[in-house]
Order: C-alpha cells, then structure tokens, then sequence
C-alpha cells in the first residue's frame, strides 16, 4: 500500500482525520509490559529445602508487580565475508544467529511484608547457584572463614529451561496483539550495587541481570519443520539443479561427479565413442579425421 492510499480518501480526496488516526497515531506504548520470573531452577535438586532454610519469600506475584523497568531481547546474524567470487562484489553470508548475552530487569524494593522481596530472592539463587555455606566448626568451611572457597553447581541444577517472560502488549486488543518473549536456560548472573543517601527520598530500586541460552517470540507467524523441507519439482522447487537426476540414478560414480557416462571412454586407443553418441550422423572429430594428419 503506498503512502498516498494510506493518507488520501476516495477519489483523491483528503483522508479524514480517523484514518490518519488509525495508521500514524496508534504508536506502541513502552509502558505497557509484563514480566514472568520462573521459582528458580527448573531441576528442583534442593532448591526448595535451600529457600527454605534461608527464609527466601516465594512470592513471585508480588515479584513480577515489583518490576519497573525491562529490555527486549535482541539478536544479531554473524555473517562471513567473500570477496573474491565476483570482481568488485563483497558479499556476506550468515552462518550463524547470535543472542544478546544478558538482559536486565529493575525491582522497586519493597517494604512491611516480604520485605526486600527482589534482593532477597535474587540473592538467594546466586547463593544457590554458588554453593555458599555458611556453615563452620568442627572441620568445616563456611563463608565467613577467611579460606573459604566456592564449588560451584551444575548448569542443569541452576538455570531455569522455562519461566522467564516479557510480554509486550497495549492498553486496548484493538490496537493489536502482544508479543512473548520466552527465555530458555535463563538465570541470575548480577545483582548491581543500589546507592543509598540522605538526600532527597527516592523509591530504592534494584536491577538483576539475567544471562540465556537463546529467546523465542510469540505472536509471530510459526513456520512449521514440514513447510521447511525442500518440496518436490512438481511444486516449482528449484532447489536443485534441473540436470541432477534424482537421488539413486547414477550409473556410475564417474557420471555422479561429471553428469556423463565415461564408461565407454578408451585412453589407449582414441577418443571415438568417448561419451557415446547416439546418432549415426553425428559430425567426425576434426583430430580424429586421418586426412588432416597427411
């Protein structure tokens, strides 16, 4: 649709001003999101004993009010570079999809019940993932000993397969749908430092970076593995070359490589009948012709 159908009425008339409306100011709004964060690791391996015996809250709906400020995910293609194919041509073709490698999310600090609710909880899954002990006396290390040291767990028994979610959407359905952006294999890496002061009173906020696998969205047209395949000629599939015989006629490997028959070709004596004519009037080979030779 070009810009003047956008902008123009029927028979070439000004556009009223609820058709400008409807394509120029209907912009996506930043403040209408809503972010999932998973209860800690998928694997349960402890986790639920561990918050437990460090009197974790576990309420994650509060949680997800409490965050005020989130990014969207991004992605890059890192592509390799060809020079030399054609003259004067730099080309550049993608092998691989890159992920963003963290994405970060800001907690207003609550107060009164579930106190500190996004430092606690966040805290509590570095500690987890760290295996911090606190622990010390008879023979034992904890944290608080100067040679302490960390052994840290696997990725299986700390990250999160499912959970973590943005979800971008506006005030009113009409306006269009959302978007879902899914995390796979997200967890905490960073709880940043959080300034206090005595000047002017200010809500206390805190940020946490979270690190991923890969995202996937919903709310953009799926293409299924099926629809991925390469389809038969019969389609308009031109995938392959229109000389390549189908997979298993080959009659020699000589012919797999070449697309010719060389079964018949002779390099002792001549090259008559080399790639086996089938016609009898086929002109002679000009260097085979005895006459030129006298």
């Amino acid at each position: 649709m070009a810009l003047l159908d956008l902008l123009s009425g029927e028979g070439g008339k000004k556009a009223g001003f609820d058709k400008v409306k409807a394509h120029l100011l209907n912009p996506s709004l930043s403040s209408y999101f809503m972010v999932t964060i998973p209860d800690g690791p998928s694997d349960d391996g402890g986790w639920k004993k561990f918050k437990g015996q460090n009197k974790i809250p576990t309420g994650l709906e509060k949680l997800h009010l409490l965050c005020s400020e989130a990014t969207l995910p991004g992605s890059s293609l890192v592509t390799h570079e060809i020079r030399n194919d054609r003259t004067g041509v730099t080309e550049r073709h993608a092998y691989r999809r890159m992920f963003d490698d963290r994405i970060d999310f800001t907690f207003m600090v609550n107060a009164g019940k579930d106190a500190y609710l996004p430092i606690k909880f966040f805290e509590g899954w570095i500690k987890y993932i760290a295996g911090e002990s606190v622990a010390s006396g008879d023979g034992k290390v904890g944290i608080k000993d100067e040679n302490y040291a960390y052994r840290m767990k696997y990725p299986a028994d700390y990250r999160a397969q499912q959970g973590l979610k943005v979800v971008k959407f506006e005030k009113s359905p009409s306006w269009g749908g959302g978007l879902s952006y899914n995390f796979i294999g997200a967890y905490p890496i960073a709880v940043t430092s959080m300034p206090v002061s005595y000047d002017t009173t200010q809500v206390l906020k805190s940020t946490v970076s979270f690190t991923y696998l890969r995202y996937y969205i919903d709310g953009i047209d799926e293409t299924s593995e099926k629809d991925q395949q390469p389809g038969d000629k019969k389609n308009g599939d031109h995938s392959k070359p229109e000389t390549t015989p189908p997979e298993g006629e080959w009659t020699s490997f000589d012919e797999s490589i070449t697309g010719q028959d060389l079964s018949n070709f002779n390099t002792k004596t001549n090259v008559e009948g080399a790639f086996n004519p089938s016609t009898k009037d086929a002109a002679p080979i000009p260097w085979h012709d005895e006459s030129l030779l006298k």
